[in-house]
């Protein structure tokens, strides 16, 4: 949120709470934080590739969840909207949950004796236009949803390499949550998303 800065310090404690919640709910769970690049394929091998330091080998399930709406200064309109900006949420949002899925793929054993899985965070942006929303985000989550979809088909059966996976998406909608709480606070942000969402 606006004036808040979440420190690396914030992010193990929550990763060391959570943790040690789900095992006094009796799960084999662990939570982990590590600075990471989403767009960087050696960060995603690092973070969930077979010589990590900080997860237990091998991850039985994924959530990728890259995900930035743009540059907050200049024009979103698509007769203005930059190069370098478009590039910059593709890299993120589509190319980073490609590697992040590829880099768990890849660290799985071909027999596991469990059952994989992989979601991905989409948006409902993925599946439409939207007056409040951008082509670049549009579009990132459009391909993130069928770089998804490909994989689902793809990794349906085990092969030599990899066991069978299952892939999804999760398309949420513009919720008030603590991240976008700054945004409800604006009138203009909150006329547009109660028009644009039938139950208001």
């Amino acid at each position: 949120s606006r004036g808040k800065t979440v420190s690396k310090h914030d992010s193990v404690r929550l990763a060391e709470r959570l943790t040690q919640e789900a095992r006094r709910r009796g799960l084999n769970v662990v939570f982990a934080w590590q600075r990471a690049d989403a767009r960087r394929a050696d960060d995603n091998a690092r973070t969930l590739g077979k010589r990590r330091g900080v997860l237990p080998t091998p991850v039985h399930a994924a959530v990728l969840n890259a995900g930035v709406f743009g540059a907050a200064t200049g024009s979103h309109k698509l007769q203005e909207i930059t190069k370098p900006m478009v590039e910059g949420v593709m890299q993120t949002n589509a190319t980073g949950v490609m590697l992040g899925l590829q880099a768990f793929v890849r660290q799985l054993p071909a027999d596991a004796d469990f059952s994989p899985a992989a979601v991905a965070i989409a948006s409902i942006y993925g599946s439409s236009g939207s007056r409040f929303s951008h082509v670049a985000y549009q579009m990132s989550k459009g391909a993130c949803k069928l770089a998804m979809k490909q994989a689902a088909i793809e990794l349906a059966r085990p092969t030599e390499s990899a066991p069978r996976v299952r892939c999804n998406t999760v398309s949420p909608t513009f919720l008030r949550t603590n991240l976008t709480k700054q945004f409800f606070e604006d009138d203009g942000v909150r006329r547009i998303v109660q028009a644009d969402t039938p139950t208001g």
